[in-house]
């Protein structure tokens, strides 16, 4: 888990094997986050036949995944968490579930037995099916085949569509390609950087023909290869 503030990635946590992790501002929980705007136990991951949920502890702000507001939630590959004016992203090879979570109560995590590193392969070769690419109209014309999993907006320096300006946030939006599709996430302090069609949105789906802004970056999104490209 990456933790970001004001789109600024600061601290990373890896863990191997666990039941149960505590993200709150207590001493007590495995990722501290001293902040007053975060509740002592906050939230929590808990572990289950390889497979990883979400749990809110009845957080005063709440606990926010990919844009939406949750109770509980299994967690996925790329999952952004938002807890106060923090940002989580999460990452993991375990195998793609259905969410679940939101209003309805808790039916206990799925149990299927997948070897990780066979799923993660396969993921990876249901990934490569999906095509998509980006048309430029500003701030320069051109083509971007989005044959990677995440695309970074920002001033970051592994950024691929870099911001400039001196109020740009180092990280502003995190375009996803997975097994369903393209997801754009904004990930920025105020969650203002997005706009689909004139229409600002935290986490949305991409369709054919959608118009993508991101502070000065203008894209037409298109499924497939480019004409002419190799198919």
């Amino acid at each position: 888990m990456t933790l970001i503030l004001s789109g600024r990635p600061f601290e990373r946590h890896d863990f191997g094997h666990f039941e149960r992790l505590r993200i709150g501002r207590s001493e007590e929980c495995e990722v501290r986050i001293e902040n007053l705007g975060i509740s002592r136990v906050h939230c929590e991951i808990v572990s289950k036949g390889g497979l990883y949920q979400l749990r809110d502890r009845g957080s005063g702000n709440g606990t926010i995944v990919n844009g939406v507001r949750v109770k509980r939630h299994n967690l996925n590959d790329g999952d952004v968490i938002t807890i106060g004016k923090f940002t989580i992203d999460f990452a993991s090879t375990a195998p793609w579930v259905d969410a679940g979570g939101g209003g309805r109560s808790d039916a206990g995590l799925p149990t299927i037995g997948v070897e990780k590193e066979d799923y993660a392969q396969a993921r990876e070769d249901s990934r490569s099916l999906v095509r998509g690419y980006l048309t430029s109209l500003a701030p320069e014309p051109g083509t971007i085949v989005l044959d990677k999993s995440r695309y970074l907006f920002g001033k970051e320096p592994t950024a691929e569509f870099k911001l400039k300006g001196w109020t740009a946030p180092r990280l502003a939006a995190v375009l996803i390609r997975d097994e369903s599709g393209f997801r754009i996430l904004d990930v920025s302090s105020k969650c203002d950087a997005v706009f689909i069609n004139g229409k600002k949105h935290k986490h949305v789906r991409l369709e054919q023909d959608d118009e993508l802004v991101v502070r000065e970056h203008t894209l037409k999104f298109s499924h497939g290869v480019p004409e002419g490209a190799e198919s």
